[in-house]
């Protein structure tokens, strides 16, 4: 699944490890600007990417 990351979202500026994402949920990679980044616990989610997740219960998450 991808999600787009808006301005609004509570994840920009966040590094993954501090983002508040649930434990069943998997960022595969994330497309910014081009390029594909293959995301680390450092990564620092901006706005505008794309995150390419996988995971449980993907119906109801909210970024």
């Amino acid at each position: 699944m991808e999600v787009n990351i808006t301005s609004d979202s509570k994840l920009v500026n966040k590094s993954i490890a501090d983002a508040d994402i649930s434990e069943d949920i998997l960022i595969l990679m994330i497309k910014r600007r081009g390029k594909t980044i293959v995301p680390k616990g450092v990564t620092i989610i901006e706005d505008g990417d794309v995150l390419v997740i996988t995971g449980d219960n993907l119906d109801h998450i909210s970024f």
